[in-house]
């Protein structure tokens, strides 16, 4: 979502999130595999979500509002 408002922040949002990864299977909270399947999963629903505004006329609904 980062990338939609600013590129900048677009890249520290994803600078934060692979420090967090990274930290996360360092410190033993998870593994690796854990934070890649979480991503896929988040890209998947992100893509579904976005199908969906489209097709079912939600993102025309809310720019005509704005």
């Amino acid at each position: 979502i980062g990338f939609r408002f600013a590129k900048p922040l677009g890249w520290f949002m994803a600078a934060y999130a692979f420090v967090i990864f990274v930290g996360s299977i360092h410190l033993g909270w998870h593994y690796a595999v854990d934070g890649i399947v979480a991503a896929l999963g988040m890209w998947a629903i992100w893509r579904v979500v976005d199908w969906w505004c489209k097709t079912s006329g939600y993102d025309e609904s809310v720019n005509q509002q704005a």
